[in-house]
């Protein structure tokens, strides 16, 4: 069967943003005396939002829901404006797009970025091509691994659950696209590493982006 809607996530997957991350964090971790982390370090943060990594990269003893509130905040205030640091699309993102704009294929973002800085970096680096749905950390569906966004994603397009295949690099992808009944594939360029993707037996892991085809037409 052919899979016609392909949905991405969005940082380690399309977009590499690890630098302004780990950039804007310790910003905040520095304002408040707490220790600050690598950027090495930051990719195995990531993946379950910004709140998230603000409880991760606090020190247990201050992870009360005070104090990480106040960390996402100034969080999402600082990485406003350090988002683009060091940002660029993976190489080879740009000619699978392409590629698979002109053969046909429907495709989305499903990230549990912050909507409004999701938006901010697909209008800057990834308007060429035409996504029938951008779904952050905003507008009343649950973060991922909950499958709820992807699947109204895959209900606007009009497809069926076994006609998409999800793609991303970490274990909060492939726990999405179980949940969700669609294909899951795994990329090696993103913020895990092999052994960390192998061990999740996905349907797919990929090394460069067009290996993609691969798994769409098997």
């Amino acid at each position: 069967m052919r899979n016609k809607l392909i949905i991405f996530d969005l940082d380690g997957t399309l977009v590499d943003t690890i630098e302004g991350i780990g950039f804007s964090m310790n910003k905040v971790l520095e304002k408040h005396g707490f220790p600050t982390h690598t950027i090495e370090a930051y990719r195995g943060f990531v993946g379950n939002g910004l709140r998230n990594l603000a409880k991760t990269t606090l020190p247990e003893e201050y992870r009360d829901e005070e104090t990480i509130d106040l960390c996402y905040k100034e969080m999402l205030d600082v990485y406003s404006q350090f988002y683009s640091k060091g940002i660029a699309l993976y190489p080879g993102i740009e000619s699978l797009l392409d590629k698979l704009t002109e053969e046909g294929y429907t495709i989305a973002i499903n990230t549990n970025k912050d909507q409004r800085i999701t938006e901010y970096i697909v209008a800057e680096l990834l308007s060429k091509w035409k996504f029938i749905k951008v779904i952050g950390d905003a507008g009343g569906y649950p973060r991922k691994p909950n499958p709820v966004a992807a699947l109204a994603i895959a209900t606007q397009g009009g497809f069926k659950p076994d006609e998409c295949i999800y793609v991303g690099d970490s274990e909060v992808d492939y726990k999405t696209a179980i949940n969700a009944g669609m294909k899951s594939v795994l990329v090696l360029w993103g913020f895990r590493s092999r052994e960390d993707l192998i061990k999740l037996n996905p349907e797919g892991v990929i090394a460069t982006p067009h290996e993609i085809f691969k798994m769409i037409n098997p």
